[in-house]
């Protein structure tokens, strides 16, 4: 997550940020929508078909390398 860009971070534990966190997406519509057209457009790409399928069978070819071994 990148903050200010996909969602808003704050420090672990410290509530009164998580507060102010929330308040800020509660209060503002259009910042909420940013946030989150953004953040799935990283996710789209991310874990895009064209990137995670050549992952996966390369994953799959090293276990069959192993077993045929």
């Amino acid at each position: 997550m990148q903050d200010q860009v996909t969602g808003l971070l704050h420090a672990p534990r410290d509530v009164a940020a998580l507060e102010l966190a929330l308040y800020t997406l509660l209060a503002d519509a259009s910042l909420r929508q940013k946030m989150g057209t953004q953040a799935r457009k990283n996710i789209e790409e991310i874990f895009s078909t064209e990137r995670i399928v050549p992952q996966i069978e390369g994953i799959y070819a090293a276990i069959l390398n192993k077993v045929g071994s």
